[in-house]
């Protein structure tokens, strides 16, 4: 296995997002949990390494395929972490791109499958669009159109649980 840094994709690193793609023609065996590399980063403020970075499929599918093209998780571990449990008031809910005037992805993790509802009002508070279902634990993602939504302007947007709520916003500038 040899990575290169063609390997990496540094366009949107400014907005501190990387991008990796790696693929072989010829098959690899590995053991199970074998590491396949290892990145070197340099802080720029303080924090918690494990609530800043993750892993989604805003703009590369965050999957890997075994020999009979079976879709494999994609995991990221952190090393000498005091915390073992999934803290469920520090996930993630966000959507790119936003602006937006066509579509726009909504990208949550959750703790564990669970039931959540993900509401959509303008900034009178009115109900625009309303997604209630069971997702994954894990990396979630949905595609909101404009459509959708029907108005333009400042949309909240807000994902609730029975254990956490966490809320946002988002532009939809039309066309």
């Amino acid at each position: 296995l040899a990575l290169t840094k063609s390997n990496f994709g540094l366009n949107h690193v400014q907005n501190g997002i990387i991008t990796t793609s790696w693929n072989d023609s010829k098959d690899i065996s590995l053991e199970e949990n074998t590491l396949l590399y290892t990145l070197s980063f340099t802080a720029k403020s303080n924090g918690v390494l494990s609530e800043g970075l993750y892993i989604n499929s805003i703009y590369t599918t965050a999957e890997g395929y075994n020999s009979a093209e079976e879709i494999l998780e994609v995991v990221l571990s952190f090393q000498n972490t005091k915390t073992t449990l999934w803290d469920k008031t520090r996930t993630h809910l966000t959507n790119y791109p936003n602006p937006f005037n066509e579509a726009t992805r909504i990208a949550f993790e959750l703790p564990e499958a669970m039931q959540a509802t993900i509401t959509f009002t303008d900034i009178s508070g009115k109900q625009l669009k309303k997604i209630e279902g069971h997702f994954a634990q894990g990396h979630n993602e949905l595609l909101v159109t404009a459509q959708d939504l029907g108005s333009k302007g400042i949309i909240c947007y807000e994902l609730k649980t029975d254990d956490f709520v966490l809320t946002s916003k988002m532009i939809l500038t039309g066309n």
